[in-house]
């Protein structure tokens, strides 16, 4: 693929720096997957595009080549479409090793699985507005919802809303300290991924992708395979970190407790392979064959299966620029003075809360 380095600013060079604290487990993760991409397994770790992954394209913008914790992670606009995408994904059988382990540095640091899971199922967790988000937009449809499945489901948080609702309810995931803390509290969660529901004869008029689908390497092939997971009647909830959300201070959105930022680096992590919009969900969705019944740019939507696909898709005149544009005034205003002053004032304010336990 011809490449052109057009970086957002000079602080997205691969520079091995972080741009977000780390603590020693996550410090110590970030040491040895540097040195294993620098090694010779490293090129057996990920999967390079050749192309667009969306439109076909053959030549690429590079805007970063870093994530949040100072990881490698070329980052690329593809001019024809408007796709945000990271030049390579991680190989299955690396991405399977990483999420058993390295992965929960990221995550969890010196929290335990168990407090992890409490958390994430307190009142006002976005567990309950992830269900409240599906329950508003099918209505009525939901009582008909007798088995819901969540894929890369972590410690099931997701499914307690439904399990509370006397839905069936099962997930799965590879990490099994975040496993047995769900499975600690009474959920049906297996080790593996889709094709482990699909091999136990599962079958869902809910399935739940929830920051999942831009962990994956084809999102086209994925859509496709979840399509044998539902029932006939079957609904897929997708949620992924919307890419519309990272925009200039001045236009900073909020959307149901999820706020927008102006910090696209911040926002880029190693393990994503894809950065996308609601067009871009919109465009892979129908290309796998479904239509959208709701959506918004936090990204949250909700798919079904149409009758025939829509097979390619074609790129949006002029996307590209809108999306360059958008993340270049972002990046303005990161770097602004003004920015600069309440990122000054912020430090020693969060010191202090972290000296006095709050």
């Amino acid at each position: 693929m011809k490449t052109r380095l057009r970086l957002l600013s000079p602080r997205f060079r691969d520079d091995g720096r972080a741009h977000v604290p780390l603590g020693p487990r996550a410090r110590a993760v970030v040491r040895e997957l540097r040195a294993l991409l620098s090694g010779e397994e490293g090129a057996a770790a990920r999967v390079w595009h050749r192309h667009c992954p969306l439109c076909g394209a053959g030549e690429a913008d590079r805007i970063a080549e870093k994530d949040r914790h100072g990881l490698p992670l070329p980052v690329n606009l593809c001019p024809a479409c408007g796709l945000v995408y990271s030049a390579a994904y991680l190989a299955p059988a690396f991405a399977a090793r990483y999420y058993a382990g390295p992965a929960g540095a990221f995550k969890l640091e010196d929290e335990s699985a168990e407090a992890a899971f409490r958390r994430r199922i307190a009142p006002g967790a976005y567990c309950w507005r992830r269900h409240r988000y599906v329950r508003d937009v099918l209505a009525a449809a939901y009582e008909r919802v007798e088995t819901v499945a969540e894929i890369g489901c972590a410690d099931g948080c997701n499914l307690v809303p439904y399990v509370g609702d006397g839905k069936r309810a099962i997930g799965c995931d590879f990490d099994q300290a975040r496993l047995a803390a769900g499975r600690g509290a009474g959920l049906d969660l297996v080790a593996g991924d889709l094709e482990t529901l699909l091999a136990g004869g599962v079958r869902a008029g809910l399935v739940i992708l929830s920051h999942v689908l831009e962990h994956v390497g084809e999102i086209g092939a994925t859509l496709a395979r979840v399509r044998r997971l539902l029932t006939p009647d079957g609904v897929l909830y997708v949620e992924v970190p919307g890419l519309a959300f990272i925009r200039p201070r001045a236009d900073a959105l909020a959307v149901d407790g999820y706020a927008s930022s102006h910090d696209l680096l911040g926002y880029l992590q190693f393990e994503h392979a894809y950065h996308l919009d609601l067009a871009a969900l919109d465009s892979f969705a129908a290309s796998a064959g479904y239509r959208r019944l709701a959506g918004d740019e936090v990204v949250r939507a909700i798919l079904v299966p149409a009758c025939t696909s829509e097979g390619g898709v074609a790129p949006a005149t002029g996307r590209a620029e809108d999306v360059r544009a958008r993340l270049d005034a972002a990046e303005r205003s990161y770097l602004s003075p003004a920015n600069a002053l309440r990122r000054a004032l912020r430090r020693p304010y969060l010191l202090l809360r972290r000296r006095l336990g709050r």
